[in-house]
C-alpha cells in the first residue's frame, strides 16, 4: 500500500491533542535522518524512506539485532513499526542509546521507513500496553490512572487471584519468562484490587498515587 495512506489512518486512531513526547531532543547523533515533523512532535514518521510498503515489522526497541535481523530478509519498501525510537539499556552509563548510523543508512538505501507511537500507545484504550497486560492477566480493568504527557498510562483492576504469589506465576506465564516479585508487604491482596504500568515501574509519583487508592501490588516493568 502506499506509505502516506498508512501513516494517514495510524494517525487518524492513534494520534490525539494534547498528548506530548519527547524523543526528539534526545536523538541529535542521527537528526540528518529524522522528518521534520518528528523533530517537532517526537511521534509518528521518524524516518520517511518509502513510498510504498508491502510489509512490516514490530519492534519494542530499534536495537542493531532488530535491525540486522530486518536487512537480513533482503527486503525493500517496508516499515518498522516501533514503541520507542532510542534503545533504552539501565545497565549502560546511560538511559537511551541511539539507532546504528551504518544501519539507517542501510534502511535508507533499501527504503525501508520507521514510525512510532509512545505515549499513545500507552495511553489507556483499546490498545493500550496497561490494558492489554491486564487482559493477558484475566484482571477486570476498573478505572485508567496515571497521567503522563498528557495520557492515562496505567490501570487499576480487579483479580480472582488470592495471594501476590499466585499473581506473579501468572505475570510469568503470560510474559513467557519469569518475573520478579519484590515482597515489601502482605501476601494477601487488598479487596483484589492491583495497579498495572506497563513501564515506568521506577516512578514514585506512580507509587505514592498506588498507595492513596489503597492498593497494595503494582504490576510493572522497570
Amino acid at each position: 500500500m502506499k506509505a502516506v495512506e498508512l501513516y494517514y489512518q495510524l494517525s487518524k486512531d492513534f494520534i490525539i491533542d494534547g498528548v506530548s513526547d519527547t524523543w526528539a531532543v534526545f536523538m541529535g547523533d542521527i537528526e540528518e535522518y529524522l522528518t521534520e515533523s518528528f523533530k517537532k512532535t517526537s511521534m509518528g514518521l521518524v524516518c520517511d524512506f518509502t513510498e510504498d510498503i508491502n510489509r512490516a515489522y514490530t519492534a519494542v526497541f530499534p536495537t542493531e539485532a532488530v535491525m540486522q535481523k530486518i536487512l537480513t530478509e533482503n527486503i525493500t519498501d517496508a516499515l518498522l513499526f516501533l514503541h520507542h525510537p532510542s534503545i533504552w539499556d539501565i545497565r549502560g552509563k546511560k538511559s537511551f542509546y541511539q539507532m546504528n548510523k551504518e544501519l539507517l543508512k542501510e534502511f535508507k538505501k533499501r527504503r525501508i521507513a520507521i514510525y512510532i507511537l509512545h505515549v499513545h500507545l500507552d495511553n489507556y484504550g483499546e490498545y493500550s500496553t496497561s490494558k492489554t497486560l491486564a487482559a493477558a492477566l484475566n484482571i477486570v480493568v476498573e478505572k485508567p490512572f496515571k497521567s503522563y504527557c498528557g495520557a492515562l498510562s496505567g490501570v487499576i483492576g480487579i483479580t480472582k487471584c488470592k495471594t501476590i504469589e499466585k499473581l506473579n506465576k501468572d505475570f510469568s506465564h503470560a510474559m513467557g519468562h519469569n518475573t520478579k516479585l519484590y515482597s515489601y508487604g502482605d501476601e494477601s491482596i487488598i479487596d483484589g484490587r492491583v495497579a498495572i504500568v506497563a513501564g515506568g515501574g521506577n516512578s514514585r509519583d506512580t507509587v505514592k498515587e498506588i498507595l492513596e487508592e489503597g492498593i497494595n501490588v503494582f504490576i510493572t516493568g522497570v
